[in-house]
């Protein structure tokens, strides 16, 4: 999967941005940690889905073409794996753009802030972690050529995979194949299905921390959106007294009193012991309601 390993590869080379309402801004310094939200609970629509969609249609495909050599077990077992995703993963989601207007309204529609992450500590909160963390895929084109990727090699390593004890090779091809898309496709298509994201959101330049890989059924906190109840993972930033090691700036989004958010952010920063982050205002032109 050389493609999909170079995309993985990659690693951010500029601050990353998470932009958060205020009381999101205050849990962010207090706790000294992130919440990964559920994937289906991200602004796009059709998080997720799309991209099992393309998956099922190219399995499909490779079974009802004779000179393939996929087996009807395994296209059966990867598309029935398929149908049952509903998304797993949890997101926190950082943007290359820290001051964008369609972030403000996405995120913060009634004002809010960016808090502006180095990237080599938030690499490290992964490592530590056991999460992927990796930019998203937005064109159409790579967004197919990688999925094929992924089932390829998922036909061509199911005649050699073996299933853990107590099955063995003697085991039979129905079994095989149920293990084999639950234990080496899933958590694979996880991955790469989290990172896909509609080419209309491309502008974000996102990249993205995705948990629940290793453990899909974490049992999550809880948080109220509206009249909705969203779950979450909280990812510990692991700082010790102070973390501005971790975040270099604070942007004040637009439509908030300039005076009052500059007092309240310089009281905050002394609370959380990060003086020394500078913060600036949003130079975005937009008045939130």
């Amino acid at each position: 999967m050389q493609n999909i390993e170079a995309h993985y590869a990659q690693a951010p080379d500029k601050p990353l941005a998470h932009y958060t309402s205020a009381a999101g801004l205050v849990g962010i310094l207090q706790s000294r940690s992130i919440w990964a939200t559920n994937i289906r609970f991200l602004n796009d629509t059709r998080e997720f889905l799309h991209a099992t969609d393309l998956a099922k249609s190219y399995v499909l495909a490779a079974k009802s073409t004779s000179a393939r050599s996929v087996s009807g077990v395994l296209a059966d077992a990867l598309v029935d794996q398929l149908e049952r995703m509903q998304g797993t993963t949890w997101i926190a989601s950082f943007s290359e753009r820290g001051d964008l207007l369609s972030q403000w309204r996405g995120y913060c529609p009634h004002g809010g802030y960016s808090v502006i992450f180095r990237p080599k500590p938030l690499a490290d909160v992964a490592m530590r972690h056991q999460l992927a963390f990796a930019r998203c895929i937005y064109e159409r084109s790579v967004q197919d050529q990688m999925i094929c990727e992924l089932v390829d090699a998922a036909i061509e390593s199911f005649p050699k995979y073996l299933p853990p004890p107590p099955y063995d090779s003697s085991t039979d091809e129905d079994q095989r194949a149920i293990f084999f898309s639950a234990k080496w496709f899933f958590p694979k298509m996880l991955r790469l299905g989290s990172l896909m994201k509609d080419p209309a959101f491309a502008e974000e330049q996102e990249w993205r921390l995705v948990g629940g890989l290793k453990l899909p059924h974490v049992v999550p906190e809880y948080r109220v959106r509206g009249s909705i109840v969203v779950p979450h993972r909280v990812v510990k930033l692991d700082v010790a007294e102070a973390i501005d090691q971790v975040i270099e700036e604070i942007v004040v989004g637009p439509g908030l009193d300039a005076q009052q958010a500059d007092i309240g952010l310089f009281f905050l920063k002394q609370a959380a012991k990060i003086g020394r982050v500078p913060h600036r205002l949003s130079s975005v032109p937009f008045r939130s309601l």
